[in-house]
């Protein structure tokens, strides 16, 4: 495998997609490796783009089966990373940006995975809450456990090879931030 994994995590509404979508843009030959859950679809969403959208009984299934590089359950809905599809995109990328939490980022260092890890931090947990809320489809009990499992995660943050805070309106510089962090200035 030639590629290098970068994993971007941030609490949910801290803007993983978007900055993963604008480092795509920017650097070349570059990918996202898409994320397998058991979430149910928002709308918008493209199964096989966004995430790859499972039943809960197959995703268990793919447990034991070992075809997870790492998985874990966050708000009540499992997520992982498929190993064919990490395969695949280090042998065809320079840079491949994955998507975890920090539960995924301490399973890869666990398993010895090679990868550059970039945290972003909310410039508040108010900011934050507005994001999810604007996002649509989280009731009021999975936006209070979202916003308890923040608090945890943004202290973590120090464990990561980058910790850069996205504040709204400011993009471009984070961005930016990450590319020279990654040599890609």
């Amino acid at each position: 495998m030639s590629g290098t994994l970068v994993v971007i995590s941030s609490p949910s509404g801290g803007g993983k997609n978007t900055v993963m979508r604008e480092l795509i843009a920017r650097i070349r030959n570059t990918a996202r490796v898409v994320t397998t859950t058991t979430r149910a679809q928002r709308a918008g969403e493209v199964d096989g783009m966004d995430y790859h959208f499972i039943g809960r009984s197959v995703f268990e299934q793919k447990i034991v089966d070992g075809e997870f590089v790492e998985y874990n359950e966050y708000a009540g809905n499992l997520y992982g990373l498929q190993k064919v599809h990490l395969h695949d995109a280090l042998n065809t990328y320079t840079f491949v940006y994955y998507q975890a939490d920090v539960h995924g980022k301490q399973s890869l260092d666990r398993l010895g995975i090679p990868h550059i890890s970039v945290f972003l931090l909310p410039e508040s947990l108010g900011v934050l809450e507005e994001r999810v809320v604007q996002r649509g489809g989280v009731s009021d009990e999975s936006l209070a456990m979202r916003l308890d499992i923040a608090r945890e995660e943004v202290k973590m943050a120090d464990a990561y090879d980058l910790a850069i805070v996205n504040k709204n309106g400011a993009l471009q510089e984070v961005v930016e931030e990450i590319m020279r962090f990654l040599g890609q200035e």
